[in-house]
């Protein structure tokens, strides 16, 4: 299950670790805590828990709980967030940034594979130099199914796996008929015998749509509704996947 702890950029509300409240209060103490319980109780139920990393610190917080990390598509090329993803245990995917090559993709996965030094945060709270030693379980996420023949030849020519996962709501403009769209040609590509597609990501939530902050901190607030990017509802989810 994939658990946003941050907004996506642009977004009025910063997200949980930020603003739990959704008041401008930013009690951010709190939104760890609640942050963690929530990784947590998924966990519990036996779901695995995909969370975005936008930034380097939060991530030292609440990555034990994480089995499958996405650097987005705005931080995929920066120095410091290929030093994030060498470090972390889990398989990290890197989001193609809007009209770059499929060779940039190609070269963060190199660039995670290497062992790096950083300034991080320990275990105790301090802030240290931290020691990678690299992340080999690192991949694309592509922003369209049309990308996916492209993107496996980049990554053959750089002696990568041929596999990738797509991000079916990237593409999309918020339109929930079109990430549907998008996953159901995936399925078709799979179908039809291609192992070049390993996942999908869908942005998904109990209802269909998103509410305003404005709303959500109302007495009429939708409860299971997003209020930052549209998402598909629980019965579509699951008819897709």
């Amino acid at each position: 299950m994939r658990c946003r702890y941050s907004a996506p950029d642009g977004s009025a509300w910063p997200g949980m670790v930020m603003d739990p409240e959704l008041d401008g209060s930013l009690k951010i103490n709190k939104g760890l805590r609640l942050a963690r319980d929530l990784l947590l109780r998924v966990n519990q139920l036996g779901v695995p828990v995909a969370c975005e990393f936008s930034d380097t610190i939060v991530p030292q917080y609440l990555a034990d709980l994480v089995s499958w990390g996405q650097v987005g598509s705005a931080s995929a090329c920066t120095r410091v967030h290929r030093e994030l993803a060498s470090g972390l245990s889990m398989p990290v995917g890197f989001e193609a940034p809007p009209g770059s090559d499929a060779d940039a993709g190609a070269a963060a996965i190199v660039d995670a594979a290497k062992a790096h030094p950083f300034i991080g945060v320990s275990k105790q709270g301090v802030a240290g130099v931290v020691h990678t030693a690299g992340n080999r379980d690192c991949h694309v996420i592509l922003a369209s199914d049309a990308q996916v023949d492209e993107a496996v030849a980049a990554l053959a020519k750089a002696d990568l796996p041929p596999s990738v996962v797509v991000d079916c709501a990237a593409g999309s403009g918020g339109d929930e008929l079109a990430q549907a769209s998008c996953c159901e040609r995936v399925a078709k590509l799979v179908a039809g015998g291609s192992t070049a597609v390993s996942g999908v990501v869908l942005k998904s939530f109990l209802i269909s749509g998103a509410q305003s902050v404005e709303a959500a901190r109302s007495a009429k607030h939708v409860a299971g509704m997003s209020v930052t990017r549209p998402c598909l509802d629980w019965s579509e989810t699951a008819r897709l996947l």
